[in-house]
Formats: structure tokens, C-alpha cells, sequence
């Protein structure tokens, strides 16, 4: 993907034509956005990998029950439905984000993804005192 977005990159430098740049620019755009998703998806799962390591090497020490899968269960719609042996989604989330923000301070973008959090936040925050109903943030 890097060579595809160095070529076009170099096309755009080239061209002259506004229509041409314009796709090009999409292109490159839809490129860095394809990079970042299986980035992204590659910390997720380094994540789940961790956890699962570490679920192994207490089981192994003694310090948790192993859990074994559960048995096939047939549902009423015909669907065969069985146990997962994967970790909380909680702990999953924790161990993706402290990874993320991780990496995202070792490639010096970590103030700039904050800033964005935080308007992104802020933004929902004014929608919300902007109802109708006149209700603020998190009021039911």
C-alpha cells in the first residue's frame, strides 16, 4: 500500500489537469485511510494476544481455573450456537486502548488525537445542551 500511495503521490505531482488532481487526491486519501484501519486492527489484535498469554500463564501458575469451551447448543431458530473461550470485552478495550495511545506517543501524534477527542466531545456536549427539551449532558 505505501508503494501504491508513493505513485500516487508522484502522479499528482505531475498532473496538471484540476479533475485528474482531484481523483488522485481521493485516491491517496482512501489509501492512508485503508493504512490506518489495518493498523488499527493490528494493535487490536496484539492486544487480544497479550491477554490471552496472560490468561495461559496464570492458568499454568495455578493463580485462575482454566476455562474450557462449552458445549454446542442448538437454538430454537436451528442456529448452532457455542461458548467462546475470549477474554471481557472490557479488558480487551483496556489492553487495545493502552496500546494505541502507546504507539501513538512513540510516533509523536498523541496531542493531536487528544485534540481531536476532545472536540469531538465537546461537540456532543453542545448538541446536547442545544435540545429541545432544554436537558444537558447525560440528563434522562
Amino acid at each position: 500500500m505505501k508503494r501504491d500511495l508513493e505513485i500516487i503521490q508522484k502522479k499528482l505531482r505531475k498532473a496538471k489537469n484540476d479533475v485528474v488532481k482531484k481523483c488522485l487526491r481521493e485516491e491517496a486519501i482512501k489509501i492512508k485511510n485503508r493504512m490506518n484501519s489495518v493498523k488499527e486492527r493490528d494493535i487490536e489484535q496484539q492486544s487480544k494476544a497479550n491477554l490471552r498469554k496472560e490468561d495461559v500463564s496464570k492458568v499454568s501458575k495455578g493463580e485462575k481455573k482454566p476455562f474450557f469451551m462449552k458445549v454446542t447448543k442448538k437454538q430454537l431458530s436451528g442456529a448452532v450456537k457455542t461458548g467462546r473461550d475470549q477474554p471481557k470485552k472490557v479488558q480487551v478495550k483496556q489492553e487495545y486502548l493502552k496500546n494505541k495511545f502507546s504507539q501513538l506517543k512513540q510516533e509523536g501524534k498523541l496531542d493531536k488525537y487528544m485534540r481531536k477527542r476532545r472536540k469531538k466531545v465537546n461537540s456532543k456536549f453542545k448538541q446536547a445542551l442545544n435540545k429541545k427539551g432544554g436537558r444537558g449532558w447525560l440528563d434522562n
